[in-house]
């Protein structure tokens, strides 16, 4: 009958997995802090650039919208 102790070759891969899971998720974390960062950057941007995009076709069909400038 088999035992259900874990044995010693099972451990030693087992640690350094669960070590690497580890770091894996806690730079997670940091790389997807860092992005949201970004992403308010590239979100303005693209509303700007709708704006804008949205100016000149009203200003191509002389519709003026001065409060927009």
């Amino acid at each position: 009958m088999k035992s259900n102790k874990i044995s010693y070759s099972t451990r030693f891969l087992l640690i350094p997995l669960i070590l690497s899971l580890i770091l894996t998720g806690i730079l997670s974390l940091f790389t997807i802090r860092n992005l949201q960062g970004n992403a308010r950057v590239i979100n303005y941007t693209g509303i700007v650039r709708g704006a804008t995009q949205r100016l000149v076709k009203q200003e191509l069909n002389h519709q003026a919208d001065d409060a927009m400038i």
